[in-house]
């Protein structure tokens, strides 16, 4: 069985299921894997980057709060992941360090092989962060008829109106998608969009154990039975947004299953080649043995 070094660089790590949905997966290919994280403080970054590298890695995920600041010590970065101003994905190759985000195409890919169709759909995005602008990015690749991107007032609004003007200026490939820019703040428009859409996905750290466990990213009233809701958050697992959502009748999608799709997406990058589709199936299968 050969051994790949894999890792996860962010602040903290500890909670992190990525060793175990690695190890899960990388298995049925015959892959033994070494998946370590680092905590790292932000002061320290770049000469981190390089230690992992000269050590011989393969290449490391990057989780908060680094899936921006990472970049700017990047020897290249894919054109995704430049216009989402965000990576979750380094690869070391002939001694460069290149950024690629896989965080859009992983939250979708739930949807998808479950028959959710997300062109001509309209699409709620709660946050704007990295993975908030990279699952934009992503639908509007695929498609979505209108897609609002929702922010609590101050550097979020700023940030979704960024990322609406990096995806739609004159000279992107995408710059016929639809995207509206809505605060959260205004509730009746809020509750207006939200109620409107046909996918709501969370992006925001909002439900997350311990501290934000008990909050939710909006008022659960808005959600609708005919309603699809995913939350990004994967501890706890059934989050006070799901569970509501559940209540309400509508379909929906947790945290760990976009966490292991985004994962797998980053080995085809690491590995070269795409995974057999069963290994997520499997992998997923797998999940209730290593999340909460």
């Amino acid at each position: 069985m050969s051994t790949i070094r894999l890792g996860l660089i962010g602040y903290p790590t500890g909670h992190s299921l990525s060793p175990a949905i690695h190890s899960a997966s990388l298995s049925q290919l015959g892959i033994d894997v070494r998946y370590d994280l680092f905590d790292v403080e932000y002061k320290n970054l770049e000469l981190k980057l390089h230690a992992i590298k000269d050590a011989g890695y393969t290449g490391v995920n990057v989780t908060m709060p680094y899936k921006r600041a990472v970049m700017e010590y990047l020897d290249e970065i894919t054109p995704s992941a430049q216009l989402a101003q965000s990576v979750n994905t380094i690869m070391f190759k002939d001694g460069r360090m290149v950024g690629d985000t896989t965080d859009g195409p992983g939250m979708l890919y739930p949807l998808t092989t479950n028959g959710i169709d997300i062109s001509d759909a309209k699409i709620a995005v709660i946050g704007s962060g990295g993975a908030g602008a990279a699952v934009c990015l992503a639908a509007a690749c695929t498609g979505a008829r209108a897609i609002s991107l929702l922010n609590r007032s101050g550097s979020g609004l700023t940030r979704a109106y960024e990322l609406k003007h990096r995806i739609t200026q004159d000279n992107s490939p995408l710059a016929s998608a639809v995207i509206d820019v809505v605060g959260l703040d205004d509730e009746r428009v809020a509750k207006e969009t939200i109620s409107d859409a046909d996918i709501v996905l969370n992006c925001t750290p909002v439900g997350m154990a311990p501290s934000l466990r008990d909050q939710t990213p909006f008022p659960v009233g808005w959600i609708r039975a005919r309603h699809v809701v995913m939350d990004a958050v994967y501890t706890p697992r059934q989050t006070l947004l799901l569970r509501a959502a559940q209540k309400a009748g509508a379909r929906v999608f947790d945290g760990v299953s976009m966490l292991i799709a985004q994962a797998l997406l980053a080995e085809e990058i690491w590995l070269g080649h795409r995974l057999p589709a069963d290994v997520y199936h499997n992998v997923l299968d797998q999940s209730a043995y290593f999340s909460r």
